[in-house]
């Protein structure tokens, strides 16, 4: 067959739509032994499978972008299900946050108040208005969480103290005049006081000059020799045995408990400061130390030690003999770290520690302190309250006159006069003018009065002030009221 000649062609077959099966195509049956009939149905073949091929691409080029088109949908959706959910979590866990910042920011108003746990830059700080206000059990050290700034408060009266650490002493010297102004700030007048151990002479405690100044029975000057601190814990354990026997007398267990029961402030808290711990203690001290903190907790005496582990050691032969953790094991643990602080009282909570006053507001606080302590007076009673029950008044006298002239926490102070077994016949007042002589006396005087009857008592009143105490104790012209025992 030379190539000018040419063979029929049929045209091709349809292709098939989509979705529609497959037909097989075929050309006639021309005779299998025509050569030309085989080249045409191979050429035919090879068209129809052209055409297959190339519907079968474009049908696949079509489901693939199909495909991919929902696999592309899929993951948008997924992705915007994902930013949503992602921000409905957001979400509640800001609104949880808030939530239990709103609760622990009730709680610490409860377990801090006022001063005790306020913002350093507060501007109530520059107001009188809570200073001397309420004795803070628990005083803030920073805040928990930097978006709520929700205050980190930890207890310091009622327990032994703290041991305070840092990677640099100036940062926890830094802490203490802190808490040392929130605690001074926020006490009652005479509630605190506050004796320090500086044997570096850092001089940490001027920030508390004023009170030192104006009030050292509140603030003393700081110790800095060993024989100085021998001293001042010599006072404490005479204190902490003689509250010992004061609380076991009403059964009280605790120096907050006898505090809180009788509302009156008849003692203060002690709060001992360590600066450079172990640095300047010997054994004997130590020893000291240790018996004071095993039984600060319940005799209103509490420790803030600054622990340096290396103080001492190589400038001072004695400290070799002290086993720090003697002291440091009965305390609770504050780590300060750079802007953080770790306390054993929140374990695992990140708290960011508070920065310094301002040196101003130190001096401004501390004179206002000062001025409420010099107006301060001792606790008050009422005259009723030192009387018996109406049914008793009136009393034979048996072998003693008494009278109740005050109240030393909730226990009578009672005033005896007896003739023997001992003899008791006199009493001497003397105070300075104004110090509360004649009231004293006039209480004497009306107490006796109305536990014993004018035919057992008689009263003879000298007067040598032109009357002005005792001139209505007796009868007179047109007087309604008078002692008749006078």
């Amino acid at each position: 067959m030379t190539s000018s000649e040419s063979v029929p062609r049929r045209s091709p077959a349809p292709s098939p739509g989509p979705g529609e099966p497959l037909t097989e195509w075929r050309l006639p049956d021309t005779g299998e032994s025509d050569p030309r009939a085989w080249e045409a149905r191979i050429r035919g073949l090879v068209a129809a499978a052209y055409d297959f091929a190339t519907d079968a691409r474009r049908v696949g080029i079509s489901e693939h972008g199909r495909a991919e088109e929902e696999r592309r949908t899929a993951h948008a959706r997924a992705a915007h299900s994902s930013a949503d959910a992602r921000q409905k979590v957001e979400h509640a866990v800001a609104d949880a946050v808030d939530a239990a910042a709103s609760v622990a920011g009730d709680r610490v108003e409860d377990l801090a108040p006022g001063l005790a746990s306020l913002d350093p830059a507060a501007a109530a700080w520059e107001s009188r208005e809570f200073l001397g206000a309420y004795t803070p059990l628990y005083l803030r050290i920073g805040t928990v969480d930097a978006r709520t700034a929700v205050p980190a408060v930890v207890p310091l009266l009622g327990t032994a103290g703290w041991c305070v650490q840092a990677d640099d002493a100036a940062a926890a010297r830094q802490l203490l005049q802190n808490v040392l102004l929130r605690l001074m700030a926020g006490a009652e007048p005479l509630a605190v006081r506050v004796d320090a151990y500086d044997p570096r002479l850092t001089g940490a405690l001027g920030v508390l000059g004023d009170l030192t100044a104006k009030a050292p029975r509140v603030v003393p000057p700081a110790s800095h020799s060993t024989d100085d601190l021998h001293a001042m814990l010599a006072e404490l354990v005479e204190t902490a045995s003689r509250r010992s026997a004061k609380l076991t007398q009403p059964g009280h267990r605790t120096f907050e408990e006898m505090v809180d029961q009788s509302g009156q402030v008849g003692e203060p808290y002690r709060v001992v400061v360590l600066l450079d711990y172990p640095a300047g203690v010997d054994a004997r001290a130590q020893q000291d130390l240790v018996r004071l903190a095993g039984a600060a907790a319940s005799r209103g005496i509490c420790f803030l030690v600054h622990h340096d582990p290396g103080a001492g050691v190589h400038d001072d032969p004695g400290v070799r003999d002290v086993d720090p953790s003697g002291l440091t094991t009965l305390l609770e643990d504050v780590v300060v770290r750079r802007d953080r602080v770790e306390v054993s009282w929140l374990p695992g909570v990140p708290v960011r520690g508070d920065p310094p006053f301002d040196p101003g507001l130190y001096a401004t606080v501390c004179g206002e302190i000062a001025d409420l302590i010099d107006r301060a007076a001792l606790p008050t009673l009422d005259f009723a309250d030192t009387l018996p029950d109406r049914d008793d008044w009136w009393q034979p006298i048996r072998e003693e006159l008494s009278t109740v002239i005050g109240m030393d926490n909730r226990t009578p102070a009672t005033l005896r006069l007896r003739s023997g077994n001992p003899s008791l016949p006199h009493v001497l007042i003397g105070g300075a003018v104004g110090q509360g002589k004649s009231n004293l006396l006039l209480v004497l005087i009306h107490g006796l009065a109305a536990r014993y009857s004018p035919d057992d008592l008689e009263m003879y009143l000298l007067d040598f002030k032109q009357g002005l105490e005792f001139s209505v104790l007796g009868p007179g012209a047109g007087r309604e009221h008078w002692l008749p025992h006078a």
